[in-house]
């Protein structure tokens, strides 16, 4: 099994975030997301970074982790592994989650999305990037 890079988990997890800055900003979704998820944004900033930060650290090391145990080296390869996980795992939660929240379905599409931009910038990150 390969080694796994720290310092490119590092820049998977900085690229995440910064895909949520630009993601949920007024410039992308940020408006709509506020409006659908009754968010005023009024809390204070550092505890909102701080968990997403250790949250991106933790799936990108597993996902990592599971590039290399699977000996996943090609691009493609990653990126397909990386939609099939969001599919299973991050679509399906999010989904379910704001079923029994009784949230809408653009709500869904919005953060579902943020986290597939993320998980394949990851793949590509991790990839390239051994």
């Amino acid at each position: 099994m390969q080694s796994v890079n720290i310092l490119t988990i590092a820049a998977a997890t900085i690229v995440s975030m910064a895909l949520g800055f630009l993601w949920y900003s007024d410039y992308l979704f940020g408006k709509a997301w506020a409006k659908l998820s009754n968010n005023k944004m009024d809390k204070d900033g550092s505890s909102m970074y701080v968990i997403p930060t250790i949250c991106f650290l933790a799936l990108n090391s597993v996902f990592a982790y599971l590039l290399s145990a699977l000996k996943l080296i090609e691009l493609t390869e990653a990126l397909v592994l990386g939609f099939f996980l969001w599919l299973g795992f991050s679509a399906v939660s999010i989904y379910i989650s704001n079923v029994f929240q009784q949230k809408s379905l653009k709500l869904f599409f919005i953060d579902s999305g943020y986290i597939l931009a993320c998980i394949l910038a990851s793949s590509i990150l991790l990839t390239l990037l051994k």
